[in-house]
């Protein structure tokens, strides 16, 4: 990676810092990033402090990067912000959030790291005032180096598909030094967690050397449960590994699976807190685990707020203030139907569709239904469905005002919608204070309920002065469905910068050099070893290890918003679609393979390899392409990022992109420690299904782990998890949905669990899952192993649904001919795919001598999660 050379301007401002000159803060601002690093690369000194102003009332869109991290050269978009010493980044002349600069999209907003070539071994006396971050794709903030660095008046907001807004990533070995960050008089709203593969909380530290404080802080609205309907893991707002500080702080409106703040192996002091959040099975306001037990068993010590002594109104970090109902949506944006403001539905006492995957729908709102419409994908698994005549939907949303020309702002609104084969009509309309200010009727495709159309309204204009507008679709005739709604603009003009402010480039404000600081490391209070999670909440895998091409730990794709397809469920772009080739499907457990691979797009595997376990493995990739002259590149990367070694080209063959063969990199020697395996497309054109290391000198052609099966392991007493079945259970979709990386040589639908109980149970893996996404007449069977030979036993099911559901249970004898006994139940159904409840099939049943049982579940009605069973 080619390092920065910096020079601009190099004797006048040399001169000027080594006289300590401070130099006046002037109008001039910046309105281009580049200019900035421009700027930059004349600094010699970075003992000196340098102030940039960034132009107010802007929209700033952050670009997205290449596989060396380079911006995309044929996409808009600038570079990330630069974080360098004694650097001050703020928001017009008095540094305030209500001047509005808006840093939006991008991989990267606010660069901390060395991937860019900032190559500064410390980050002292930062400081970055008065912007708001929305919706990066990897991260908002990524900080890699020791120093200081403080955020205030800050807010990050609509960070919907982000790998996480923050993280905080210094580590050395030497654990000499430390990071500390502060937030003040800041705000977090309306985030959300994406999905497998993200961070598990809005802000994370991943080492006991980075110190996080909060001051004068808000957490309000921020949804960590989305995509996380079977609550798969411990999500918070805060995670941290190491000592955190939060005082006169409010956490309002949260949805987290467990606390809203984790803290592993170290200290949190904590005063006037302010916590009601929704969730938060194991404390309401913070988890400390100071122990390695405490964090297996989800058992941690509480740390409570002080919520009847704080006043949360005055603490949003200045104007605006803490708004109860933000507006969800900013323009450009697209979002799923279910994403409502406001809705009005005719018969709203019966909730119609069997939507289930979309956690916590009210039972008076819209009807919804699962969907199979691959762009309708792209937001969601469900659309609205059975509508009425005069039903409607409302959508707030907002705009930038440096999008207006004479006060206007042109839009284009696109509905994505289904009818059955008449054409139905549906009104759109644009609303300010309850007032319709322009409409239009459309009519639907009429192709069918499942063949959904995008219907664009075009030039709907905006009154630039109005901030806050409302979009309602109104069903005129009804029996339409409803997947997605977006409003984008017609054309971007950007403000004209006056020429004073373009040549020459605005000067950097200069300050007498400050004192450095040099923090003192604090000791953690905790055990580290064997403590740390990964900061995904996934486990690292040991080889020999097959993942599904899917099971990417990150990807580079060239066109992150729109995912071909219909197989990824994780929302980030990425192409797939479901493969026909056998080896791919019942050897490596990959029902999907990615497709629409282009040249420069790569995936990235993790993996570790234990101390007694250096030596030398092979490198598996099962690679298809219908064109020759295709090619692949495997890199073998340590955890950090450098460089272990690669082989340059593998040709892919040229049968059919279903027509997979294996590629090996053989004999290749690993060392322990911690790496990342990046398998890169060169040439395009070529389709992956799997991607494995396994061990060298074995039979790697047809290898991997065996097929799954444990059911012989399942004995009298003990209990059990859900995904002890055995051969002979039934799943009627054959893609396998949820994101339990276990038991992928089946199509039977897991998602990882939270539920404490039913992580009591006992499991092959290192996360606990629940079958999930059940439909009517799925099955499954347990083989049971009764050597206590006992004759009467207690059978136990431990489920969640979100309305009453009903299940058929069978014994049998071990050969299936003699029943022994059946039994049909009714779930409770507690509106929540979370909450749990153990029910007792029998107290005491008589099987007699049998000493091998099956045991079958057969869900009648489906939409029943199932984590574990007991049996003693």
């Amino acid at each position: 990676m080619s390092r920065h050379v910096f020079s601009y301007w190099s004797a006048m401002l040399y001169g000027a810092i080594m006289l300590s000159t401070s130099i006046a803060v002037v109008d001039n601002c910046f309105s281009d990033f580049n200019k900035i690093y421009e700027a930059e690369r004349a600094v010699t000194n970075t003992n000196a402090q340098r102030t940039y102003i960034i132009c107010p009332n802007k929209l700033y869109e952050v670009g997205f990067l290449d596989f060396n991290y380079n911006l995309r050269q044929r996409q808009r978009g600038g570079p990330p912000l630069p974080l360098r010493p004694n650097i001050k980044l703020q928001c017009g002349n008095d540094g305030a959030r209500k001047n509005l600069c808006w840093i939006t999209d991008g991989h990267l907003q606010v660069d901390g790291t060395a991937i860019r070539g900032l190559d500064d071994d410390r980050l002292d006396n930062v400081e970055l005032v008065g912007f708001v971050f929305i919706g990066s794709v990897q991260h908002s903030t990524w900080i890699m180096k020791p120093g200081s660095v403080t955020f205030r008046d800050c807010e990050w907001r609509e960070h919907t598909r982000s790998r996480g807004p923050i993280l905080l990533d210094y580590h050395d070995a030497y654990a000499n030094n430390e990071l500390v960050v502060l937030f003040e008089n800041c705000l977090f709203r309306d985030n959300r967690y994406f999905g497998l593969g993200a961070q598990t909380a809005l802000v994370v530290a991943n080492s006991d050397q980075n110190r996080m404080i909060f001051r004068k802080t808000v957490f309000d609205n921020n949804d960590m449960l989305w995509n996380n309907t079977s609550g798969e893991s411990r999500t918070h707002v805060i995670e941290s590994l190491g000592p955190t500080q939060i005082e006169d702080s409010c956490f309002i409106n949260n949805k987290v699976s467990s606390a809203a703040v984790a803290i592993y192996g170290n200290q949190l002091v904590s005063n006037l807190i302010h916590s009601m959040n929704t969730g938060g099975i194991s404390c309401q306001f913070a988890s400390v685990f100071e122990t390695l037990q405490q964090y297996k068993s989800l058992k941690p010590k509480c740390v409570g707020g002080d919520s009847s002594l704080m006043d949360c109104a005055h603490l949003s970090g200045g104007p605006p203030p803490v708004d109860v109902n933000p507006v969800k949506h900013i323009v450009p944006f697209t979002t799923n139907a279910l994403e409502y403001d406001e809705a009005f539905e005719v018969g709203s006492s019966v909730l119609e569709g069997g939507c289930n995957r979309v956690a916590g729908l009210t039972v008076d709102g819209p009807d919804a239904q699962n969907t199979d419409d691959k762009i309708c994908l792209e937001f969601g698994g469900c659309h609205v469905s059975h509508s009425a005549a005069g039903e409607y939907l409302v959508y707030k949303f907002t705009h930038a005002d440096n999008f207006a020309i004479d006060g206007i702002v042109l839009v284009d609104v696109m509905a994505r919608i289904a009818s059955p084969t008449v054409e139905k009509l549906f009104r759109l309309e644009l609303m300010y204070n309850g007032q319709v200010e322009y409409s239009d009727t459309f009519a639907s495709p009429g192709l069918g309920y499942k063949e959904y159309r995008t219907i664009t309204w075009n030039d709907v204009p905006l009154r630039s002065e109005e901030y806050t507008h409302s979009l309602r679709i109104w069903f005129v005739n009804g029996n339409i469905n409803f997947c997605s709604i977006g409003v984008n603009y017609v054309k971007e003009i950007w403000p004209t910068i006056p020429s004073s402010t373009l040549d020459p480039a605005p000067f950097p404000t200069l300050h007498p050099t400050p004192l450095v600081f040099t923090p003192t490391r604090k000791p953690s209070t905790g055990p580290t070893v064997g403590l740390t999670p990964d900061p995904d909440g996934l486990v690292i895998a040991v080889p020999p290890i097959t993942w599904s091409a899917l099971d990417y730990y990150q990807a580079f794709e060239t066109t992150p918003d729109t995912s071909l397809g219909g197989c990824n469920w994780r929302n980030d772009g990425v192409d797939a679609q479901p493969t026909t080739d056998t080896i791919c499907r019942e050897r490596d457990g990959s029902n999907c393979n990615i497709g629409w691979w282009e040249a420069e797009e790569y995936l990235t595997y993790r993996f570790t390899i234990p101390s007694n376990s250096a030596g030398d493995y092979d490198v598996r990739v099962r690679a298809a392409s219908n064109r020759a002259g295709r090619h692949i590149k495997m890199e073998l990367m340590r955890s950090n990022g450098s460089a272990v070694s690669s082989y340059e080209t593998y040709d892919v063959p040229s049968s059919g992109f279903q027509s997979f063969e294996d590629l090996f990199w053989t004999s290749v020697n690993i060392q322990p420690g911690d790496y990342i395996l990046k398998i890169y497309s060169k040439t395009g054109s070529t389709n992956v299904c799997s991607v494995a290391v396994l061990t060298s000198g074995v039979d790697n052609n047809g290898g991997g782990p065996p097929p799954f099966n444990i059911g012989s392991q399942v004995t009298v007493p003990g209990f059990y998890s859900a995904l002890y079945y055995t051969e002979g259970s039934i799943d009627n979709t054959p893609e396998r949905i949820g994101n339990c990386p276990y038991r992928k040589d089946t199509s039977i639908d897991a998602n990882v669990v939270s539920d404490s109980v039913c992580k009591q149970a006992t499991t092959e893996f290192a996360q606990h899952c629940t079958v999930s996404f059940t439909e009517p007449n799925e099955t499954l069977i347990y083989a049971i192993e009764n050597y206590t030979e006992k004759a009467s036993l207690k059978v136990t099911l431990r489920v969640a649904s979100f309305r009453s559901r009903d299940l058929r249970i069978e014994l049998f004898t071990a050969n299936g001919l003699s029943t022994l006994a059946s039994k049909t139940i009714s779930t409770i159904g507690k509106q929540d795919w979370n909450v749990y409840d153990t029910i007792t099939l029998w107290d005491s049943i008589n099987v007699g001598s049998a000493g091998s049982l099956q045991m079958k579940v057969t869900f009648l009605n489906g939409q029943v999660n199932l984590c574990a069973f007991g049996i003693e």
